[in-house]
């Protein structure tokens, strides 16, 4: 028999539930159609911009804030790295507040919290736009059952950093940057070589905007 399932990969549910492969067909989530690539001049990213008092560069992470989404990793790796090489990017993210995560604690232990922009609930309208100014997309997220962030800034052209486990290089496949999402330096160390090498951000890009071809929900 098959398992039809969208919210998991294949990978989650052999290590998880101990499925047979054979008896698994997965049915996998996909990226909406008004996710594209957009100029980085366009004139929604420009108000958004403004609205949301986003920085010129930045590197983004979307999602709700909880522990699963391991945000007080990512913000002492982004601090670690701004501090070795004092780049111009700052970290904004964006998602409601969700439960069990002190922000006022998290950012009370990083250095550059001038550099930290939580701009809360963004409109699916807008999540394109915001991708598309991204210089680089940082997900380094402790469970995921998809993943499906990872596609939509793969379709909007943005370079994606993730993490090694769960269903998330099923998803990234070969167009991203894997990290061990429990190591602080690992990340900070990923960010910083990332950002060090436009040429392999520029192949990661048409690397991704490959991948997402192989989802679809048609």
């Amino acid at each position: 028999y098959f398992v039809a399932i969208s919210a998991f990969t294949k990978r989650e549910l052999v290590d998880v539930l101990g499925v047979d492969p054979k008896n698994i067909y997965v049915v996998p989530c996909a990226v909406p159609a008004h996710y594209d690539s957009q100029s980085k001049g366009t004139a929604r990213l420009m108000q958004l911009k403004q609205t949301c008092h986003l920085p010129e560069h930045y590197l983004l992470f979307v999602g709700n804030q909880n522990p699963r989404k391991n945000l007080q990793r990512l913000l002492l790796a982004y601090d670690k790295a701004v501090g070795r090489e004092n780049f111009p990017h700052h970290l904004v993210i964006a998602g409601e507040q969700g439960w069990k995560f002190n922000r006022e604690a998290c950012l009370a232990s990083i250095k550059n919290k001038d550099k930290v922009h939580f701009i809360g609930f963004v409109s699916d309208d807008d999540m394109p736009a915001l991708y598309s100014g991204a210089t680089i997309f940082l997900f380094p997220t402790l469970y995921e059952g998809f993943g499906i962030p990872v596609l939509e800034a793969q379709m909007c052209g943005t370079p994606v950093l993730t993490s090694n486990c769960t269903s998330l290089p099923e998803v990234g496949g070969d167009a991203a940057i894997y990290v061990d999402p429990y190591q602080v330096e690992d990340i900070a160390l990923a960010i910083t070589q990332a950002l060090q090498n436009p040429a392999a951000l520029q192949d990661l890009i048409q690397k991704g905007f490959e991948n997402v071809k192989r989802y679809s929900w048609v």
